[in-house]
């Protein structure tokens, strides 16, 4: 199941590997996403699907979000906490 919704295949059918990143409180977990664009072109857009997990250093809570770059996932996952959502 982590398979198919974790790490979806590229476009090209090839298949991705899991890029991690640790902060303060957590890990956050996602499909490694295509290169950077070159300097002054237009970014490309994140590939459909996939999820990006937050597992918390303390206990190993698993939150689930969606395919976020980790920046975005670090923001909303500290938002969530302090709102008390998870």
């Amino acid at each position: 199941m982590a398979a198919l919704f974790a790490v979806p295949p590229a476009p090209d059918g090839s298949v991705r590997t899991l890029e991690v990143r640790e902060f303060d409180e957590a890990y956050v977990v996602r499909p490694s996403g295509p290169a950077p664009a070159a300097s002054g072109a237009r970014p490309t857009p994140a590939e459909p699907g996939g999820s990006t997990f937050v597992v918390a250093k303390a206990g190993g809570e698993v939150t689930t979000l969606p395919n976020y770059p980790c920046e975005q996932a670090i923001a909303s996952y500290r938002r969530s906490r302090a709102a008390g959502v998870w």
